[in-house]
């Protein structure tokens, strides 16, 4: 399970199977089901999404989706900046139920998501998020918030880890740095990320690579990120990345 953070850069829009392995993201998400009942996994639990229903992934909720070849399902990742929106207008509720069985509505919303595929003018784009928000909002059954929301521990970590992946790091010190017990951080971290800490940074340490590969020697590269050596470097890239670094600069 992984944080796609590239998935809070840019909006998507996709018509087709929209499957997936275990990942989260800050920006909203939304699932209409067109054709063949769709199964699903939402913060470890087991679902099925039905044709003509739709499903509200909100921010940080971990999803995955089995590949299903006559599935076909409309899928649109939102721009983060509706995240902000999302969380001023709710504050600390959240949805009672993210799969919307309502089809009246759940046609709506789709008439409205698929418009994204050819509409270019920026307020139409704006207005069709907003009535998206605004239709879940109005319809919606929302619940009080439960305490050490996952998403408030999730965006607290992120960032620093997004601010000092390079720094020779450890559990405990990032712990520290955030306030937290070393063993409670340690089990909410594998709970929140469902990988330990060194295994994390290190897939993060080969995210914040790649880019670089362009440009720069390799054992240059490994050194800016934050790996201690060239050989540990080249064992977390072929774990992650499934072929080394070599390889990937040549692509």
């Amino acid at each position: 399970m992984e944080y796609e953070h590239y998935r809070d850069a840019k909006e998507f829009f996709c018509i087709g199977k929209n499957y997936c392995k275990e990942h989260f993201h800050r920006a909203i998400e939304i699932q209409y089901c067109i054709k063949e009942d769709k199964e699903l996994l939402i913060d470890d639990k087991k679902g099925v999404l039905s044709e003509g229903e739709f499903l509200f992934i909100p921010p940080f909720c971990t999803h995955r989706f089995p590949i299903q070849e006559k599935h076909s399902s409309l899928a649109v990742v939102f721009p983060v900046s509706y995240t902000d929106i999302w969380e001023q207008t709710v504050k600390d509720n959240q949805l009672s139920h993210l799969i919307f069985k309502d089809k009246a509505l759940a046609k709506d919303l789709h008439n409205h998501l698929v418009q994204l595929k050819s509409t270019k003018n920026p307020l139409l784009r704006d207005g069709i998020y907003k009535y998206v928000l605004g239709k879940i909002i109005e319809f919606g059954e929302f619940q009080k918030r439960t305490q050490n929301n996952k998403g408030d521990f999730a965006i607290q970590t992120l960032t620093y880890l997004e601010k000092h992946y390079a720094e020779p790091l450890t559990l405990s010190k990032v712990a520290n740095k955030l306030g937290y017990n070393y063993s409670y951080f340690s089990s909410l971290f594998k709970k929140t990320f469902r990988a330990g800490f060194c295994e994390y940074l290190a897939m993060l340490r080969v995210r914040k690579s790649l880019p670089l590969l362009h440009y720069k020697k390799i054992a240059d590269v490994a050194y800016n990120v934050g790996f201690g050596s060239i050989q540990s470097y080249y064992l977390c890239f072929k774990r992650v990345m499934g072929t080394s670094p070599a390889a990937y600069k040549q692509k």
